[in-house]
């Protein structure tokens, strides 16, 4: 009898603990665009230029755009849509991806996440990433992440 006793408040417990698991907050995966998939640009790691050194901005407007970026694709952007979030990054060989993680965390923040893949080249590169995401509340701050992969 204590043996079945113990048997059913190990079945139990561990019930319990299979529904707290279930109640574990995960954050939001949130859309991303891009200048190339929406407008068509190429190559924007190398083509686009940004004033910043390791850090990135947030643009709201078309003319905080012109003002800001420089290169070979400079196109209207819906901004009545979109912001742009952009930034730049010095790594130690040349670039092979760049990939996004955009998500609103468990505590309701907005974190984009970015991971540079080099590639086997041996140069100094400054790399311009960038998203497009739906318009961001006005006071709302993005914590960017950004690594570069081996």
């Amino acid at each position: 009898m204590k043996y079945l006793y113990f048997i059913a408040v190990f079945f139990s417990a561990a019930s319990m603990l299979g529904c707290e698991k279930e109640n574990v907050c995960r954050p939001t995966d949130l859309e991303t665009s891009s200048l190339e998939t929406e407008y068509g640009c190429e190559n924007t790691t190398e083509s686009l230029e940004v004033d910043l050194d390791d850090t990135y901005t947030i643009i709201h407007t078309q003319e905080d755009f012109e003002r800001q970026v420089s290169g070979t694709c400079i196109p209207n952007v819906d901004f009545d849509r979109y912001d742009l979030i952009i930034g730049k990054k010095q790594v130690q060989s040349g670039v092979e991806e760049v990939e996004y993680e955009f998500e609103r965390t468990c505590a309701g923040k907005l974190r984009l996440v970015v991971e540079i893949e080099r590639n086997l080249a041996t140069v100094i590169s400054d790399v311009t990433y960038h998203v497009l995401v739906d318009k961001i509340a006005e006071g709302e701050t993005v914590d960017v992440e950004v690594s570069v992969k081996p």
